[in-house]
């Protein structure tokens, strides 16, 4: 019995550094007595110190005031029907500091009834700021290209248009959805479409 309980504590400890190294914490809501268990790694993904307590309501309040309610209302869905869900929001820290969390959870029903609801969250601030950088820097070309004199396209590998500049829409008065794909080649001349396409 006593190697069993040690070999428990090694594979929590195993556990516990592998959520660390993810940047993971646990959670478990007992819907019963409404006590809210954080694991030191949720805490610390939140801002928050090993000992400070957490109850629902305190876990509303650090949510950024534009996800809150998304977020209640996943959470009041998943209670009623069970189903396991994934969200992708932000968290305001003590210090004021806003962070990206990726969390996914399950309400665990008896009789139709939730009792229990689990979860890990994540934090995902590195890849969140990533898609947010390239979004940015997307949108800056875009306006480049739109208000530059000239026609600019892209294709894929396999020349097909996947996007045409404003001055190119407004010469050949068609639309982007006419242009993506190969429908840029219906506005070139029969005579030099074998020059323009090699698709």
């Amino acid at each position: 019995e006593h190697q069993a309980i040690s070999e428990m504590r090694k594979s929590e400890e195993r556990l516990g550094l592998a959520l660390k190294a993810a940047n993971m914490g646990t959670w478990e809501w007992d819907l019963t007595s409404g006590e809210l268990i954080w694991s030191k790694e949720l805490k610390r993904i939140f801002g928050l110190r090993p000992s400070d307590e957490i109850t629902y309501e305190k876990y509303l309040g650090l949510l950024h005031p534009d996800d809150r309610s998304f977020v209640q209302h996943t959470i009041e869905k998943a209670l009623k029907d069970g189903k396991p869900y994934t969200l992708e929001d932000r968290v305001i820290w003590p210090d004021g500091s806003v962070h990206w969390l990726q969390r996914h959870g399950q309400a665990i029903l008896k009789d139709g009834k939730a009792i229990r609801m689990v979860g890990i969250s994540m934090n995902i601030d590195k890849r969140k700021r990533s898609e947010i950088a390239l979004q940015e820097s997307e949108q800056r070309f875009r306006t480049m290209a739109d208000t530059a004199p000239v026609f600019i396209w892209l294709s894929d590998t396999k020349n097909l248009g996947t996007y045409f500049n404003k001055p190119w829409l407004d010469f050949t008065g068609r639309s982007l959805d006419q242009e993506l794909g190969i429908g840029w080649t219906e506005s070139v001349h029969p005579d030099d479409l074998k020059r323009a396409a090699t698709y």
